[in-house]
């Protein structure tokens, strides 16, 4: 991990969200859903930490035990998703996407690990970024609605 010579301007605006976790807040880039999408075809075991997230666990302590039982392949796909979304105004990773997602996260894990990141951190910073991609897969009634109008009625045919 390096400091910034010149700080990052991070935007007030989405996909730019902040998350305070005991290291102190970090402005993150929520990823896109294509993003999240192609992470989730490479790490199934994040989709264990998205139904948890559905199903109510959405602490940090919860979320512990979820990564407990996750295994390596886990975290790996928790520290890809903080790779894809670190936008620290004065800290950059070190570390480089060199085209395997799981390499990667395992990657950005270590390196979070080694500054002295702690597990409560990294899952605070994994939820933060899962939260907001969860709100970007909301769709308003009113949208539902109109699409609802391009659908077609089943034809029922009397006997």
């Amino acid at each position: 991990m390096q400091t910034r010579q010149i700080p990052r301007e991070v935007p007030d605006r989405a996909p730019y969200i902040k998350i305070e976790v005991g290291r102190g807040v970090h402005q993150m880039k929520a990823p896109s859903l294509h993003s999240m999408a192609t992470l989730l075809g490479a790490a199934s075991g994040l989709a264990t930490v998205l139904a948890a997230i559905e199903g109510g666990i959405s602490d940090v302590r919860g979320a512990v035990d979820v990564l407990a039982r996750g295994g390596p392949d886990l975290l790996s796909a928790l520290g890809a998703l903080i790779g894809m979304g670190w936008a620290h105004e004065v800290l950059d990773l070190e570390t480089e996407d060199a085209g395997n997602v799981l390499e990667y996260g395992a990657a950005v894990y270590e390196e979070l690990h080694s500054a002295g990141y702690s597990l409560d951190d990294i899952a605070g910073l994994g939820l933060g970024l899962l939260a907001a991609v969860w709100d970007q897969t909301k769709i308003s009634e009113e949208t539902r609605n109109r699409a609802a109008f391009f659908q077609k009625t089943p034809e029922v045919t009397p006997h």
